[in-house]
């Protein structure tokens, strides 16, 4: 099995407009182990940690040492330890999540020791036989979450040097300094961030926030290009894309934000594509539709025929095959469990009926490098009201008509929603 450093080498593929595409053909989650930091485990599961390819390879857990910030995970378990401790009918359920790999978001400068510590961690289970795949979310752009209210981020708009200085150089700086030959990093670039720019520059905020939006992924790209690096953008969902002309909206913009950091550093290589981030579209949906506000008409939903990520992936891998982009994919798959239970395919926000979906896994399917979950099952999407207050979505409050699908009595985005744990433990498909 190859190492990380070794299977990081970059191949040139054929020009995007105006210069080369470096692509990284690898896949970093195939034969290795998602992070989990041992010492934080419950006793029964300090044994091994579970598997992100097929074969389900299991590891021994050495005891994690003391650091200076806790890694990311400790928060996890501690937050569902306290969900067990209000409803203990969901423990066993509950334990087996405190063992699946989630992503870690770097969502605040405040978070950035995270990368640091998490590294160390995870160095301290990975070796040659076992090497460890960790996933940190790239998430504080000026003006974040443009077009929504729920997750604006502390950065203003043209705060552009602050992102890149003060978070990215920050960022960079500690893979550099932590990481290892075993262990191999995976960063999801800025979710939502590019599509909006291909949809919502009509909305005033997005609009503002574009050219911050460009310099700040293409800078990140750029910087965040590193020996043992694995970077996927996002790229929304089914939900958002999966109609043709957005489909083909995305393209330059992705192109642009490629080519402004391969300017940057020629060395930039972008792995892939991250879809469904924090949302709950399934993988396969059994061709129901994904909402029930229109009727599927030869098998699309408002002329929308990507009904789920799996049509979703298949069909932009045909289309950025065809522009020179990268054709490989990941799914978050930890809220996607359920198909067919909103009102409304754009709710987003802490829905009601959703189920945890499938384990990470590798090579689930031909265009996929793996299944992940990138949004940790239990975080809030964002606060239930009061309407109009800083930081609410009207996605969020189940008394706005946008709201129709969102679950009551949520705290604001990223807080620990206890009721939308045991909803999604309950309705987890497959069971957990």
């Amino acid at each position: 099995m190859l190492l990380a450093s070794a299977i990081i080498g970059a191949i040139v593929s054929s020009a995007l407009p105006a210069s080369a595409r470096p692509v990284i053909n690898n896949n970093p989650y195939a034969g290795a182990i998602g992070y989990v930091d041992p010492g934080k485990l419950p006793p029964s599961s300090r044994s091994s940690i579970n598997a992100t390819d097929p074969t389900h390879h299991k590891a021994t857990c050495r005891s994690s040492t003391l650091h200076s910030h806790p890694p990311f995970h400790a928060e996890y378990v501690a937050s569902i330890n306290t969900s067990i401790q209000i409803d203990p009918s969901i423990t066993a359920q509950a334990q087996v999540v405190q063992t699946v790999s989630t992503a870690i978001w770097i969502d605040t400068m405040a978070r950035l020791p995270l990368v640091a510590s998490n590294l160390q961690a995870a160095a301290q289970i990975a070796t040659a036989a076992n090497p460890v795949v960790i996933q940190f979310v790239v998430y504080d752009l000026p003006g974040r979450d443009c077009h929504a209210l729920a997750s604006n981020g502390e950065i203003p708009v043209g705060g552009i040097n602050t992102y890149k200085a003060d978070y990215i150089d920050v960022f960079a700086a500690s893979i550099k300094a932590n990481i290892s030959p075993n262990v191999r990093v995976v960063l999801i670039i800025e979710p939502d961030s590019l599509p909006n720019i291909a949809t919502n520059l009509a909305t005033p905020a997005c609009a503002a926030s574009q050219e911050g939006y460009y310099e700040g992924v293409s800078y990140a790209l750029s910087q965040l290009s590193l020996p043992g690096v694995w970077m996927y953008i996002d790229i929304g969902h089914s939900g958002w894309l999966g109609w043709p002309d957005n489909q083909q909206a995305i393209v330059p913009v992705l192109q642009q934000a490629i080519n402004g950091a391969i300017s940057i550093n020629p060395n930039t290589a972008v792995t892939g594509f991250a879809t469904n981030t924090a949302n709950v579209d399934p993988f396969y949906g059994g061709g129901l539709p994904p909402a029930h506000q229109f009727p599927l008409v030869n098998g699309c939903y408002d002329y929308n025929c990507c009904l789920d990520e799996n049509m979703y992936t298949t069909a932009m891998a045909g289309v950025f095959g065809e522009n020179n982009l990268p054709t490989r994919f990941i799914t978050d798959t930890g809220r996607a469990g359920q198909a067919d239970i909103r009102q409304i395919w754009g709710s987003w926000c802490n829905v009601k009926g959703a189920g945890i979906g499938a384990r990470p896994q590798a090579n689930p399917a031909p265009q996929m490098d793996a299944w992940v979950w990138i949004k940790p099952p239990g975080a809030s999407d964002g606060a239930s009201g009061p309407v109009g207050a800083p930081g609410v979505d009207g996605f969020c409050v189940p008394s706005n008509p946008n709201g129709i699908d969102a679950m009551s009595g949520a705290p604001h985005a990223g807080l620990w929603f206890h009721e939308l744990f045991v909803s999604l433990v309950q309705n987890a498909n497959p069971p957990l």
